[in-house]
């Protein structure tokens, strides 16, 4: 199981450093912490005050989830902060949430291989955490101006479809779960 869980790492690290699609540059780094670049502009313009030495944006990420269940609401209650940001043409407050969830990424696809869950539910959380990546990373781009990016009518629905999925194996793993622990209880 240990190799598996190392060799996805593994995967996930080139897709993100090297990209899978043609001309896509998926960078961890851009989806995690931005560019130096991004960053180097917002000194520019003297915007730090209250802001974690960012124009405008955040990327602490809010407390660390210790269960895949608590990683999937959490990435929920992101992706509804970074819609509302983008339809509202937010790019600054959409910013902080997609960092964010690059940061959760990571997180979700350790908690779900300690989560018990069967090797076809392993398999769906890592192609949906790869849709997310990918996704995600496009609008990144679009919120730091590269001609690269998509809208959020461009992806909402890959985004949505992944974030479905990985509920619904939270809800399965939340069951299984839970009837393992009745289970003991009556022993």
């Amino acid at each position: 199981m240990h190799y598996h869980r190392s060799y996805f790492s593994l995967i996930v690290a080139a897709l993100l450093i090297v990209g899978c699609n043609e001309g896509a540059s998926l960078k961890t780094q851009d989806l995690t912490e931005g560019t130096h670049e991004d960053h180097a502009h917002h000194e520019d313009h003297g915007h730090h005050e209250g802001h974690d030495g960012h124009d405008g944006h955040d990327h602490q990420a809010a407390e660390a989830p210790k269960t895949f269940s608590e990683s999937i609401t959490q990435l929920t209650e992101l992706r509804d902060a970074v819609q509302s940001a983008m339809e509202q043409d937010d790019l600054k407050k959409a910013d902080g949430p997609v960092h964010q969830i690059g940061h959760l990424l990571k997180q979700i696809d350790e908690l779900a291989s300690d989560a018990g869950l069967t090797e076809s539910q392993q398999k769906e959380v890592k192609a949906a955490i790869t849709t997310l990546f990918e996704t995600f990373s496009s609008l990144d781009s679009t919120i730091h101006g590269k001609s690269d990016g998509q809208s959020w009518k461009d992806v909402s629905t890959d985004i949505d479809q992944a974030i479905v999925q990985l509920q619904k194996i939270s809800n399965e793993a939340s069951t299984t779960e839970a009837s393992d622990q009745t289970k003991e209880e009556e022993q």
